[in-house]
């Protein structure tokens, strides 16, 4: 008891030390030993627990609470980013079922998030979020996240629809945009200045160019929408367009997005079917410069050798370059494989970092490898490894 009654006279300063040592659960405690002690503890407290606000985007009440937040007097100047979870039910139509129930589950569950999407409550509450933010004088970063892991397909047994022609030709599944394009309308309706959006999504979730118009309306309200950052993180899905318009479309919005603060950029192809394709809007990309990119990520396309090495000497600020799936054509004899090739863009570019595209197509013997320079002596033990086993295209 003599202990306790002295904690509350402590100085403030040993006090939050005391507090940044502890778990969360036990600064709870802390804060309920005197009102004085709670006072004491209160800013370690609130940056620990309000630093970072989760928001499933699909759950109106998730954006209530994070509202409350914001508007609470101590705890909303304490959030510095919002984490936009996209949790979207996937369509059970892209999907076999092997059992009735778990397909009346996944139905019930899609049809339940559609009458909702009619609603438009969603936007709504993202907008009256981000107002209030802008009403506090600062606005947390976004970070925007879709892997689509949750729900039903946690618990129902099923696989994908790979067999319908309609879905493989047209969309992959879980390829539904819904939860980035109403945080991008929020974004434009509140008027909010943002420091920075980052993305980290599955495969066909990032932001479209796509085939048709409704996709070249979103492009526009995407482009609207990123101009309120300071900083932007992006993942652009590409694909082969059919149609000249579509290609004119795709060649004017990443010329619009070379024009905004694009710190880092990952290009993955909408479809696995246009894995490895010569797509024009990559050749239109690689022709832009990109003021402020640091890291680029390719992934599942093919680029030429010696665009890709233009590329990157044309941008000083680059320093991470990422060729995961990815294809590279036209390389100079010898310098093929994975390892070897990474280090030849680090040498002719001054990228400090490149990871290597996995292995694909026919690989070049070692022999005509002994012939490179010495600067590759530590990296051919590695590829050795990597070359016994067969040559394969792999994701």
């Amino acid at each position: 008891m003599r202990q306790r009654a002295t904690l509350p006279g402590l100085p403030v300063e040993l006090i939050e030390r005391i507090a940044q040592l502890t778990s969360q659960e036990d600064r709870k405690c802390l804060r309920m030993v005197s009102r004085d002690c709670g006072a004491k503890v209160l800013n370690v407290y609130k940056d620990s627990v309000f630093h970072e606000v989760r928001v499933m985007l699909c759950s109106e009440s998730s954006i209530r609470n994070a509202i409350n937040i914001i508007a609470h007097q101590l705890y909303g100047t304490a959030v510095k980013n919002f984490i936009l979870t996209d949790i979207s039910e996937p369509d059970p139509a892209d999907y076999h079922f092997a059992h009735a129930y778990g397909k009346s589950i996944a139905v019930a569950a899609h049809q339940a998030q559609k009458r909702r999407r009619e609603y438009g409550n969603d936007r709504k509450l993202l907008t009256e979020l981000f107002d209030k933010c802008r009403e506090n004088g600062r606005m947390p970063s976004i970070h925007f996240k879709s892997h689509r892991d949750g729900k039903w397909l946690q618990h129902a047994v099923c696989r994908t629809n790979w067999s319908n022609a309609d879905v493989t030709k047209n969309k992959e599944p879980d390829s539904d945009d819904y939860c980035l394009t109403t945080v991008m309308l929020a974004i434009v309706s509140s008027g909010a200045s943002v420091d920075t959006f980052s993305m980290d999504v599955a495969a066909g979730q990032g932001i479209h160019l796509g085939r048709n118009e409704r996709d070249m309306h979103k492009g526009t309200v995407y482009v609207a929408a990123l101009y309120h950052f300071k900083a932007l993180d992006l993942v652009l899905n590409v694909c082969e367009q059919d149609q000249e318009d579509s290609h004119q479309f795709a060649r004017d919005f990443i010329t619009k997005i070379a024009k905004l603060n694009v710190r880092s950029l990952k290009i993955i192809p909408v479809s696995r079917y246009e894995w490895h394709l010569d797509l024009s809007p990559v050749a239109a990309l690689m022709k832009l410069e990109f003021p402020l990119l640091e890291s680029l990520d390719f992934e599942y396309v093919s680029v030429d050798w010696k665009i890709l090495i233009a590329f990157c000497k044309r941008h000083k600020k680059l320093r991470q370059l990422a060729l995961p799936g990815s294809l590279v054509t036209g390389t100079p004899d010898g310098i093929d494989a994975g390892y070897v090739l990474c280090a030849e863009i680090e040498f002719l570019t001054g990228v400090a970092e490149v990871m290597p595209a996995r292995p694909y197509g026919s690989w070049k013997t070692y022999n005509s490898v002994r012939s490179l320079p010495s600067r590759y002596d530590g990296l051919l033990w590695a590829d050795r490894r990597t070359s016994r086993a067969p040559a394969r295209n792999v994701g």
